[in-house]
């Protein structure tokens, strides 16, 4: 691992600072976020998944519990956009499985520094892993902050 040193002004010490804290300026502050809507590369799963599914993500250097709050869509593999059904609504699965790429509104055990992805790559990638196996692989597309402020307007 490479670690990278600096001298913070302030009453900051080195055991304050723990693995998934992230340094940014006071001009330009990282959003902290304990829900995101993600879209999600399903890799290698033994069961499939369903809201109310549990596992552990890894985030930039933090890791965390999560939880699949809800299956929002589902991606066309020919296409590469969300399935829509007749009327143009996006398709809502009950499940998703091996192979399929979902997108999912997700629940953090904490809140953690989060941006999304086309804002800021390096913290809006993550990894999702079960039973020590990586089960999937993703983009943050919406932080909670986004959310809320999309179902105001």
């Amino acid at each position: 691992k490479q670690w990278y040193q600096r001298r913070v002004r302030g009453n900051i010490e080195e055991e304050d600072i723990s693995p998934g804290f992230v340094l940014c300026s006071t001009n330009s502050q990282c959003k902290i976020a304990d829900r995101f809507l993600a879209k999600i590369q399903l890799v290698e799963l033994r069961n499939i998944i369903a809201p109310g599914f549990n596992c552990i993500m890894h985030i930039h250097s933090s890791v965390t519990e999560v939880s699949f709050e809800e299956l929002v869509g589902l991606m066309d593999k020919k296409t590469g956009k969300k399935m829509v059904d007749k009327s143009g609504k996006a398709v809502k699965p009950r499940c998703a499985k091996e192979r399929e790429v979902v997108f999912a509104k997700l629940q953090l055990a904490s809140p953690i520094c989060i941006e999304s992805f086309d804002q800021f790559p390096q913290l809006g990638r993550f990894t999702l892993r079960d039973e020590g196996k990586t089960i999937a692989v993703g983009v943050v597309l919406k932080t909670s902050n986004q959310l809320a402020s999309q179902m105001t307007n």
